[in-house]
């Protein structure tokens, strides 16, 4: 089975919760999470994984949600428009070793974006 991975991160904290909750918007908020789920419904035949890099929360959080893996990685704040995960970018790069998948970043022109570009030029 082929596998995808979206890419996202946290761009607006304030409207959403930054600790797992009971109806899962903890997990599933944002345009990539969305593009994710859409991605698995109309796609059945692929893995497909969302990560998200959250420089407002502490610890590491990962749980399957509408067939969806969702992988939340905490982040070091640089300043308000750059997080950095050294955990993040190890996962990635093992994952990509190991599965060659398909790499999907929600945000264009941003540092996230800049990062996979660099980290995984080839």
């Amino acid at each position: 089975m082929e596998k995808i991975i979206f890419i996202h991160y946290n761009y607006e904290p304030i409207n959403f919760p930054r600790e797992p909750d009971k109806d899962d918007r903890f997990y599933t908020y944002g345009f990539g999470s969305k593009f994710a789920r859409n991605f698995k419904q109309y796609y059945p035949e692929y893995s497909v994984e969302m990560w998200r890099v959250d420089g407002y929360i502490g610890k590491y959080y990962e749980k399957m949600v509408q067939n969806v893996l969702f992988k939340i990685f905490p982040a070091v704040k640089i300043n308000k428009f750059i997080d950095f995960s050294f955990k993040f970018i190890k996962e990635l790069k093992k994952e990509v070793k190991n599965k060659h998948p398909y790499l999907f970043v929600s945000h264009v022109h941003t540092w996230l974006l800049y990062q996979v570009a660099f980290f995984f030029k080839n």
